[in-house]
């Protein structure tokens, strides 16, 4: 993954998916999937209570800056 930080100044034409929060694994904080009481995650295999779930927020936009189109995705 590239570190370096670059800035930005663009306008924000749209939000790309309304669902802006997510259930996540505690080991791997990717997308669990919760079943009834349950939780289960499929990249590394973890489960556990559904109550017990974390939750992240994943924010995805459309920008524009000049004559350029961005997809942003801040975590």
């Amino acid at each position: 993954m590239n570190r370096r930080r670059k800035f930005l100044l663009a306008s924000v034409l749209a939000l790309q998916n309304s669902s802006f929060i997510y259930p996540s694994c505690q080991k791997c904080f990717s997308r669990i999937i919760l079943v009834s009481k349950r939780s289960n995650c499929p990249k590394c295999g973890s489960t556990g209570e559904s109550g017990n779930a974390n939750y992240r927020y994943k924010l995805s936009l459309k920008v524009a800056e000049s004559n350029k189109l961005f997809v942003i995705t801040v975590f």
